[in-house]
């Protein structure tokens, strides 16, 4: 055993006594002899090349029996009862050579690989998590917006942007037309007029297949006042109005019921 490789144990002894019965492992063994700096974190350790001169002296010391080491990630180590012994003994009885030719050439371990000896198990680095998060965040908005773009050059996107707007046209019962007075019932409003009712053709209700027709009280298709019976005598009494395509009459009857009705049911009378 070499002066290094006591310094190293009488480091692990120190640890074992000050610690709170948690293994001591290589990382902590490293920083308290100053192999590694303190300030630098534990992933930037398992990449740098003092691991290497540190876990062939820990391998030295496990030949020696000195320290039992669970090869798990970043060694872990006990101190034995023979490397007790080694501790509590003369120091120039410890230094003196000891080691048999076998287990001098088992401390010639290979040379330093980047970034370890393949004797040494890899585990997960939990430093590393954050990144794999952060990755998947950005990946799945990635898609997210893929998504939505693809969606306005869809089919279905193009057809619903080339159908055509419908236009909201009221039907004919959904108009309300002011109703205007007559000239009959301004006059008759009129004390002392005379009603005269103003000059205009003649019609009778035909062509109704003997229904007859429906007078309503504006020219719209709606709730009818009456049913005039075909072959019943009206009188024009205002000027034809055209809505929606369909022709009205403004007529009075002879029995003075006043409206409209499609042009289409009035023939001229005989």
């Amino acid at each position: 055993m070499n002066a290094e490789q006591l310094r190293i144990l009488g480091v692990i002894a120190g640890l074992e006594r000050s610690g709170s019965g948690a293994e001591v492992d290589e990382f902590s063994v490293a920083r308290a002899c100053e192999i590694f700096p303190a300030a630098l974190p534990r992933h930037a350790y398992v990449n740098n090349p003092a691991r290497g001169q540190l876990l062939r002296t820990l391998t030295a010391l496990e030949t020696e029996q000195a320290i039992y080491i669970t090869k798990r990630g970043l060694w872990a180590m006990h101190l034995t009862a023979h490397g007790r012994a080694l501790l509590a003994a003369p120091r120039a009885e410890v230094l003196k050579p000891r080691l048999t030719p076998k287990a001098a050439a088992a401390l010639e371990l290979p040379a330093w690989e980047a970034p370890r000896p393949e004797t040494v198990a890899l585990f997960p680095r939990h430093d590393r998590f954050y990144s794999t998060v952060a990755l998947v965040v950005a990946a799945l908005g990635a898609v997210i917006i893929f998504a939505f773009g693809q969606a306005g050059l869809s089919p279905f996107a193009r057809q619903s942007a080339a159908a055509p707007v419908p236009s909201v046209v009221a039907s004919p019962t959904q108009l309300t037309l002011p109703v205007l007075p007559t000239a009959t019932a301004v006059a008759a409003a009129q004390p002392g007029a005379t009603v005269t009712p103003p000059a205009g053709q003649t019609y009778v209700v035909a062509n109704t297949g003997g229904d007859g027709v429906n007078l309503r009280s504006q020219p719209l298709l709606g709730d009818p006042i009456s049913v005039l019976p075909e072959g019943t005598a009206l009188h024009e009494i205002g000027q034809p109005v055209s809505t929606t395509g369909t022709t009205w009459l403004h007529i009075r009857t002879a029995d003075g019921q006043e409206g409209y009705i499609q042009a289409q049911f009035a023939a001229p009378a005989p």
